[in-house]
């Protein structure tokens, strides 16, 4: 962890501790505190701040796993090699059967056309 890195979480640490200290402070002064902070009532702000920095964070977690957690590529290939590839026949019959359905469908469609329009005419 680099230094850059470490001061990014300050701010993070410090939201979080103001969002404790306010709540501690305002609705259980029995828990340890450093005393008020702000302006009695606001729960908005606090909420509001530590909903912020909570989203930031939940980013911030999710792009270090997508951009630094890649798969290795012997977990990939043993995922390919359990997937079950059709052999160039299943691939012709089905390739052939989505042909006959949309060739039915287009079929139909012009007849329905046929039948609407000869109506049109009469």
């Amino acid at each position: 962890m680099t230094c850059k890195d470490r001061l990014a979480n300050v701010p993070t640490g410090f939201i979080y501790f103001a969002c404790y200290n306010y709540f501690a402070s305002e609705y259980y002064p029995s828990l340890p505190h450093y005393g008020t902070c702000g302006a009695k009532r606001q729960e908005a702000a606090a909420f509001t701040g530590c909903a912020i920095i909570s989203s930031y964070l939940v980013l911030f977690i999710m792009f270090y796993f997508s951009t630094y957690k890649k798969p290795s590529a012997k977990k990939a290939v043993r995922r390919a090699s359990k997937v079950e590839v059709p052999t160039i026949k299943q691939t012709g019959e089905m390739a052939a059967g989505a042909v006959r359905a949309a060739t039915h469908v287009i079929s139909e469609k012009i007849q329905g056309d046929t039948n609407h329009s000869s109506v049109a005419h009469r």
